[in-house]
């Protein structure tokens, strides 16, 4: 069970990470910021370099990335099921919650310490 479940739980944590690349891209697009990360100043060299990953292409290639790792995490849902143990029910239940929440602590965490952060800004 150990293997199918391991597998399980890298793929929540591959879908939400691209997932969350994917939804900073947009908003980098969309907005000219991001939800966390480096705070660029509009107009300088660094923003423009940033907001040129924003482009159709590089959203094209994580979009396609993102449904490559959701068809991956359905075939691991797949193999936990076909698990057919109470065990396995659990960690239907348990590992997207959990991959969820740990991914909500990060990127609050990750917002706090680069709250105004300006690069080549030092103290």
């Amino acid at each position: 069970m150990a293997p199918e479940t391991y597998y399980y739980f890298f793929s929540i944590i591959s879908v939400l990470g691209t997932m969350l690349y994917l939804v900073n891209l947009v908003l980098l697009r969309v907005k000219g910021r991001t939800t966390f990360g480096l705070a660029y100043k509009p107009g300088t060299s660094e923003h423009e370099r940033v907001v040129k990953l924003a482009r159709d292409r590089n959203l094209t290639i994580v979009s396609i990335l993102e449904l490559v790792f959701i068809s991956n995490l359905v075939n691991s849902i797949i193999r936990v099921v076909r698990l057919n143990t109470p065990d396995a029910y659990f960690i239907l239940i348990f590992a997207p919650i959990f991959s969820i929440l740990l991914f909500t602590i990060m990127v609050i965490i990750v917002r706090k310490q680069l709250n105004n952060y300006l690069p080549g800004k030092h103290n």
